[in-house]
Order: structure tokens, then C-alpha cells, then sequence
């Protein structure tokens, strides 16, 4: 009986599409000051870049370590949808990012890449270019998932023992 005229006054609400978009709009907003703040507290902050795709197209999501009183935390902040995987497209995202949280590169001490992001050589590479906001940045690749590529035959394996990077955990600390 109650949960009838509850679903009855409950359906008299006027909800739109509209009404409900905003509403998660704000609830991201106010989640994403809450990180910011904490992000900036936090002296020094390392960050991992990783690449996703569907059938449609490419996501990237940013996370970000940072220590919050005596604990290092780990947040996922979600980029948006990308057309192309260059080093250069990629940066400006990010940097656009950071500029709209007002994040300083020189507060930034470590990136960790998977295979899309690893290079270091070219100057349009995410990584270089990153370097050029801050030049003390420490770079690091995972790749956990080449492990997989391992079982499939030689010719992958000596596509990636040829790639110079360096060897850490995925998630591990920078």
C-alpha cells in the first residue's frame, strides 16, 4: 500500500532528461573540486595516462596519486573522447585539462604511460612535450598487457624487446 502512493507522488515530479543531465553534471562538478583541492594540498603529484577503445573510439582516463595526510590516494579523473592517438593531440588534452583544474606542470613529478604514450625520442611525443613544461619530470612505461602479445608468436615479442622502456607494475608508485 505505502509503496504505491509513494511511486504515485513520486511520478507527480516533473523530471526531465534535461533536469536529470544537470543533475549528474553537478555531482561530477562537485566531485571533481573535492580532488582538485586535495591534488593541490598535496606537495607533489605523479599521474598515469591510459588509453581504452570500444568499437566507436578512443577514452583515455588520467590517474592521479597524491598524499592526503598520511595515505597515498588514487583518483580517476575521465578525459573525453579522442580522434587520433598522437603524442601532440594527447598533451593538448591533458594540458587543457590541467589548465581547467589550474594544476601546475612544475608540481607534476612523474607520468606513467602504457605502449600508446611510451616514446620519449620524438618531439610531437606526449612525453616530450610534456617535458617541456617541466623538464624534471620522470617518465615511466607498464605494460603489463605486452604480456599477452608474449603468447602470440615472435614477431611481437621482438617488436617489444626492441622498445626501450622501463619495467614497472601496473599502478605501481612513480
Amino acid at each position: 500500500m505505502f509503496r504505491e502512493i509513494a511511486a504515485t507522488e513520486l511520478g507527480l515530479i516533473p523530471i526531465s532528461n534535461t533536469s536529470v543531465s544537470r543533475l549528474i553534471k553537478d555531482m561530477f562538478d562537485d566531485i571533481e573540486t573535492l580532488l582538485v583541492r586535495r591534488i593541490k594540498k598535496s606537495e607533489f603529484f605523479p599521474f598515469q595516462v591510459d588509453k581504452s577503445s570500444d568499437i566507436t573510439r578512443m577514452q583515455f582516463s588520467v590517474l592521479f596519486r597524491y598524499m592526503d595526510d598520511e595515505s597515498i590516494i588514487e583518483d580517476f579523473f575521465p578525459q573525453r573522447v579522442v580522434e587520433t592517438t598522437k603524442g601532440y593531440d594527447i598533451f593538448n588534452l591533458i594540458n587543457s585539462y590541467f589548465e581547467h583544474l589550474k594544476l601546475d606542470w612544475n608540481e607534476c613529478m612523474g607520468i606513467c604511460t602504457d605502449g600508446v604514450l611510451s616514446g620519449t625520442g620524438d618531439d610531437r611525443d606526449f612525453v616530450s612535450v610534456a617535458k617541456n613544461k617541466n623538464p624534471y619530470l620522470i617518465h615511466k612505461h607498464y605494460f603489463i598487457h605486452h604480456e599477452a602479445c608474449f603468447g602470440q608468436g615472435r614477431k611481437n615479442y621482438q617488436l617489444y624487446q626492441n622498445e626501450s622502456v622501463v619495467i614497472t607494475i601496473a599502478l605501481g608508485t612513480l
